[in-house]
């Protein structure tokens, strides 16, 4: 188990604990791990504004209903707004 994993897990229980929302930091660093599963993570836009993301840039449409279930699934996110733009496989990605 790794210092970064374990010391996460212990920040978790802790907020439950004291019953806190999780920062817009915590829940932008669960996003970015939802994105590891996109083909062009780095293609994607997150904004986080009192709780609420927004998600904008080019994806596979194959891989927009699991990105957007993995995102409305985080703890303490209230609203998720898709701005994504649906691209074939066999199209570029360009913005």
């Amino acid at each position: 188990m790794s210092y970064v994993w374990s010391k996460r897990v212990a920040d978790g229980f802790r907020r439950r604990w004291r019953r806190q929302p999780p920062t817009e930091a915590e829940i932008l660093a669960e996003v970015r791990q939802g994105l590891s599963d996109v083909s062009h993570p780095y293609s994607i836009d997150v904004q986080i504004e009192s709780r609420r993301v927004t998600l904008s840039g080019p994806i596979l449409a194959r891989e927009v209903v699991g990105l957007l279930r993995h995102v409305a699934r985080i703890p303490g996110v209230l609203r998720v707004d898709n701005r994504l733009r649906v691209r074939r496989a066999t199209e570029r990605f360009r913005d």
